[in-house]
């Protein structure tokens, strides 16, 4: 290339060398209608200041224009590398006076938040030293009569979807849970579940009222979408202190490991604590005074069965709740 000439291959490299590749979710749940776009880098040592950072999130509890959703569902780096989605979020900007939008890419590591790349490509002419940069946060958080929409995207969390059969046969009255999946951030030893306590648990199931026991399950996919006809799979919902809960098992050798849990309120709180959630079975099991109501419910794959002696009881099933 003597003429001076940059070749389209070249011009290729240099787009992808500092273009981070996002995807969100589309309108369905699954990967057909997924949005994929690009964020070009930011240069690096900005950082957000804490209060601003901080007044931001104050304004989103106190403004209904300021929005906070989960859509985040892969970031990609330059690199080409897949990154941890817990460490990302995205922030998105409408101006009410050029009905300007900007998007960013935030990368946040011990409570600071750092802005790694913006969207569309132009913002970047616009705003091109870490002054401009600054300015425009301390409007976002300190001033929002200038803003149309203010949002924070923050990652999807991985759910596993569960198909309840409904009181009458037929997916008419059938019902959905959506079990949120644990990642090994939240260790392995705080979700495993002796299968010594799983018999005591179903042993109250066959002795007290508000205890269940059966097959109920007639669909589970995974993350992924992936169909689990495995039979090793099952949950277990529950009412305490009048609130509905429920987690999602597989049996594994002689245990059984805790891999989700619902609804999102109550995944988040033990995600986020030292609590192991395998204590909950336990209690369960040896103090069934505690709970108003707990149903240890099967996997059946592609078919579903209810005892018949079962049917009496069969309107509480919590997943109506």
């Amino acid at each position: 290339m003597g003429d001076g000439k940059v070749s389209l291959l070249e011009k290729i490299k240099k787009y992808q060398s500092d273009t981070w590749k996002i995807s969100l979710e589309g309108k369905n749940p699954g990967f057909e209608d997924d949005i994929s776009f690009d964020l070009k880098n930011i240069e690096e040592g900005l950082v957000i200041p804490h209060d601003v950072m901080e007044l931001i999130f104050k304004q989103m509890r106190d403004f209904p224009h300021y929005d906070i959703g989960e859509n985040i569902k892969n970031v990609v780096n330059p690199k080409g590398e897949k990154l941890d989605l817990n460490s990302f979020a995205l922030l998105g900007i409408q101006s009410k006076e050029s009905d300007e939008k900007i998007t960013l890419l935030l990368e946040a590591s011990n409570e600071t938040f750092f802005p790694r790349a913006a969207y569309p490509h132009a913002i970047l002419e616009k705003y091109k030293d870490k002054e401009q940069w600054l300015e425009l946060f301390k409007q976002i958080a300190e001033k929002p009569d200038l803003w149309d929409h203010v949002v924070l995207i923050i990652p999807v969390i991985p759910f596993y979807f569960a198909l309840y059969e409904g009181k009458n046969k037929g997916p008419a009255d059938d019902r959905e849970l959506l079990f949120y999946s644990f990642t090994e951030k939240y260790a392995r030893d705080k979700r495993i579940v002796p299968l010594s306590v799983l018999f005591d648990l179903i042993w109250q199931c066959t002795t007290l009222e508000h205890y269940e026991f059966f097959g109920n399950i007639k669909m589970l996919r995974d993350p992924k979408g992936n169909l689990l006809k495995d039979r090793s799979y099952f949950t277990i919902t529950a009412r305490l202190n009048e609130k509905f809960l429920g987690i999602l098992l597989k049996v594994e050798n002689d245990e059984a490991l805790i891999i989700g849990a619902t609804p999102l309120e109550f995944f988040r709180q033990i995600a986020s604590s030292d609590t192991p959630i395998a204590d909950l079975v336990i209690a369960m099991a040896i103090d069934p005074k505690m709970f108003e109501k707990v149903e240890v419910v099967l996997n059946l794959g592609d078919r579903s069965y209810i005892p018949d002696q079962k049917s009496s009881k069969f309107e509480g099933f919590s997943p109506y709740i």
